[in-house]
């Protein structure tokens, strides 16, 4: 039986070594496959970064293809455009050059008339449709007293543009002091103007109009023009007024200061000061406001500047091109920028977005427009403020009055002071020693009221640890005879220590306690004393303002 087990033990322990043989061969084997396996994984990794690097590569070689084929085009775009800039509107350019040779030519008196003449005749044949051709032909026509040609070629002038012609003609006649023509090309500009959409530069003409830089008005034919394009803003919204009113209403709060710093004490213990700060603040912004806007009416106002500035109107009117012309110059202006920018055609399409937001004016009716002459805090000239109150001044002063009065209202007829925790009233501080009296009340029970809590405290824990130490002494007394006896005395010495400590705390927490609502009651009689002072002068305030001489701050 030995035998048998023993070979059956050899045989476990071979089928063993066999197994342990095959696990180390195994293992072996996944180990080499796992280095495989990551280097398979490395080598897909640097396959991964040549695959990007060759779609970054190709990608850039796409995409400067695609910048030398959008270059050669911009090239060959760019001369057909030019070319048909020049074939279409190379003669509008000699026009303009011509124009502005003649006005000057007239002002030195350099040029015979005969040559004027010639040349305005054969740029009137060389440019059927542009509407500053005929108005060239008119100013040689005027200049040689030949009236009938210049009726002629004006009506030629008006047909093509009616607008461009008459602003023309009006800045013209103004140049030549001829006052009663411009002022009726002026009206037929100003006929032309939409009251809703009022650009900038028509805002230019109507300050130049109302400074007398056209000269004086008789008929008030402009005049008219003004006062019914005012009227269609107002009829076009049933709540102009009131949006008017409350423009003005939010310009004046810009002038409010705090009165904080002249009341300190209302400030900080009266509680209805917001509203006296609201309605005294107004008070005090009135004179400011009023220098303000008086400063704007007697504003000087360069008019030889002014006049130069609409000289330099008429010089950019005649110059300008056309909307056809303005639409190809723009497509050259985009070919140039892919040019300069070898063929980025994004770019320069950001070029030309930033170009035109910077050029592109904001349209507004002609009463926003004129208020935010006076309420944009800009820099704007004298002259076009000196325009917004001529025709604003009654929502102006409209405003103004409701700006006034709005927190009148709302001013205490007496005060509620609160301190330290004490509230008293009054009108007019008759009834201040009365006050006072009632403070000195309050702090004193506050106080007692303090002084009584802080004398009833007893230090009962000592009381209680005396006790317990005796009681313990006594206790072990026979145990451990002498020294019990010692830590008990110790106990209770330390304990009566600490209770004669206690109350002399005590009474010096009350010593404090009734010196600190001593300086509580002195600094609050006086913070009453300063309430009252400052109440009834903002009452002198307001007394004087509403006997004073309420005037419009535009007369």
């Amino acid at each position: 039986m030995d035998n048998v087990f023993h070979s059956l033990d050899q045989k476990i322990n071979r089928i063993s070594s066999d197994i342990a043989r095959m696990s180390n061969s195994t293992s072996t084997q996944l180990n080499g496959l796992s280095q495989e396996i990551s280097g398979i994984s490395r080598n897909l990794g640097e396959l991964s970064k040549e695959l990007r690097k060759l779609q970054n590569d190709f990608d850039e070689m796409i995409n400067e293809q695609r910048k030398k084929a959008a270059l050669q085009k911009a090239l060959t775009e760019l001369v057909t455009v030019r070319q048909e800039i020049q074939n279409k509107y190379g003669n509008y350019q000699v026009v303009r050059d011509n124009m502005l040779g003649v006005l000057q030519a007239t002002d030195a008196a350099l040029v015979r008339k005969t040559t004027i003449s010639h040349i305005s005749e054969e740029l009137m044949l060389s440019t059927p449709r542009y509407w500053l051709a005929p108005c060239l032909v008119a100013i040689a026509a005027w200049i040689n007293n030949d009236r009938d040609l210049a009726n002629r070629a004006i009506r030629e002038a008006v047909k093509r543009d009616k607008e461009q012609t008459a602003l023309t003609m009006a800045l013209i006649c103004r140049r030549n002091n001829r006052i009663e023509t411009c002022y009726e090309w002026l009206s037929i500009y100003f006929s032309t103007q939409n009251s809703a959409n009022f650009s900038e530069a028509s805002m230019v003409y109507v300050t130049a109009y109302v400074n007398g830089v056209f000269g004086p008005d008789k008929w008030h034919m402009c005049d008219d023009y003004i006062n019914k394009w005012i009227n269609e803003v107002r009829s076009s919204n049933a709540r102009f007024e009131h949006e008017q009113i409350e423009t003005w209403k939010n310009h004046f709060k810009k002038y409010c200061n705090s009165t904080g710093n002249y009341y300190p004490n209302m400030k900080e213990y009266v509680s209805e000061f917001s509203d006296i700060d609201s309605y005294i603040g107004r008070i005090g912004a009135r004179n400011r406001i009023k220098t303000d806007f008086k400063d704007i009416e007697n504003a000087y106002v360069d008019m030889d500047q002014l006049r130069r500035s609409i000289d330099d109107k008429l010089i950019e009117l005649v110059s300008q091109d056309t909307p056809d012309e303005k639409l190809l110059r723009q497509r050259e202006r985009y070919l140039t920028f892919v040019k300069q920018f070898d063929g980025d055609e994004a770019r320069a399409a950001a070029k030309i977005k930033i170009e035109n937001t910077a050029r592109r004016e904001e349209t507004k009716n002609l009463v926003e427009r004129m208020s935010g002459l006076i309420t944009n805090g800009g820099r704007t000239a004298a002259s076009e403020k000196k325009t917004a109150l001529s025709f604003l001044h009654m929502y102006i002063n409209k405003g103004y009055e409701e700006f006034m009065n709005e927190k009148e209202e709302a001013f205490p007829k007496a005060i509620s002071m609160n301190i330290k925790g004490w509230q008293g009233r009054t009108q007019d501080g008759s009834n201040k020693e009365e006050m006072k009296r009632q403070f000195h009340d309050y702090i004193t029970n506050v106080c007692e009221s303090e002084v009584n809590a802080e004398m009833q405290k007893t230090p009962n824990q000592y009381y209680v640890w005396m006790m317990v130490a005796a009681a313990m002494g006594i206790l072990f007394a026979g145990a451990s005879g002498f020294v019990s006896l010692v830590i008990a005395i110790v106990v209770i010495v330390y304990c009566f220590y600490q209770v004669q400590k206690f109350k002399e705390n005590k009474v010096k927490n009350v010593e404090k306690i009734r010196k600190v609502y001593s300086d509580i009651e002195a600094g609050g009689l006086v913070t009453i004393d300063n309430c009252v002072k400052e109440w009834n002068a903002a009452n002198k305030v307001v007394e004087m303002y509403r006997d004073s001489d309420k005037m419009a701050v535009v007369i």
